[in-house]
């Protein structure tokens, strides 16, 4: 049980360095933390795409006093947690779907565990623990606003966003969303810059906010991929860092007009 000064959060001590991280420090992704803070406002609806055990979803909540959070996450483990949290702080403006968000209805399989899993198309190789996938689109159609979409499902971003291109479109909301070129082009079969550009081809801008909370604008996907390349030479990790991208639709609804 980690007390925040905005919520309660449940861990399982033994997820490893990602529970222990917030039991220690009550903080989690600090720069991502704070640019959803400046960036949702009470009437908001937020979703939040792979809540994991939900500290998004949980900042989210105890903001949006007059608009809700929709969540999704399929695994049990994480939900448990989540659902644990949810009932503590008494927050009745959340929806969580226990399903994977993907490009239309199928099974698709789950490798990893707890906080560092993550879904892939059915491979017998791989283990044999199955999570229902869903279109956002089919499952959403009747939401009546949409403002701020946070997205963190483990390199399966580029899929998911094909089975959401119609709620983007209807909505324009703010795309906060995870790009880990290792595991885009692992798990989703998927050159990452086509995420980047098929982000582009919807009518957004695309930015890169760094660990300190900068955000860096960006012209072309390309510069973000030599931006990261550049990242991974400096910090001689290979090809496994991951940046956080801001994409700002370029027409957005007045209601969520926000500078940043």
């Amino acid at each position: 049980r980690v007390e925040t000064e905005r919520f309660v959060l449940f861990v399982d001590i033994n997820d490893g360095p990602y529970a222990s991280l917030i039991a220690q420090s009550k903080v989690y992704e600090p720069h991502i933390t704070g640019l959803l803070q400046g960036l949702l406002k009470p009437e908001y609806v937020f979703f939040d795409i792979g809540c994991n055990v939900g500290w998004f979803s949980l900042l989210a909540a105890s903001i949006l006093t007059k608009g809700k959070v929709i969540g999704f996450e399929p695994n049990q483990s994480n939900l448990q947690l989540l659902y644990r949290s949810i009932i503590e702080n008494q927050f009745d403006n959340i929806v969580i779907y226990p399903y994977a968000a993907t490009d239309r209805s199928r099974l698709l399989q789950m490798s990893g565990y707890g906080p560092y899993g993550y879904v892939h198309s059915i491979s017998r190789d791989a283990g044999f623990t199955y999570v229902q996938g869903v279109a956002v689109d089919e499952l959403v159609r009747d939401e009546s606003r949409l403002d701020v979409i946070k997205i963190d499902i483990e390199g399966h971003e580029p899929v998911a966003l094909q089975g959401m291109r119609r709620t983007i479109a209807r909505y324009r909301p703010i795309i906060v969303s995870e790009f880990h070129p290792k595991a885009i082009r692992e798990y989703s079969r998927q050159e990452p810059q086509d995420y980047l550009e098929a982000l582009v081809n919807l009518g957004y801008s695309l930015s890169v906010v760094e660990s300190t909370g900068k955000v860096i604008d960006f012209i072309d996907p390309s510069e973000i991929m030599t931006h990261w390349r550049n990242l991974n030479l400096q910090f001689n990790s290979g090809d496994t860092m991951h940046l956080d991208i801001l994409a700002r639709p370029s027409n957005p609804p007045e209601h969520s007009l926000t500078t940043i």
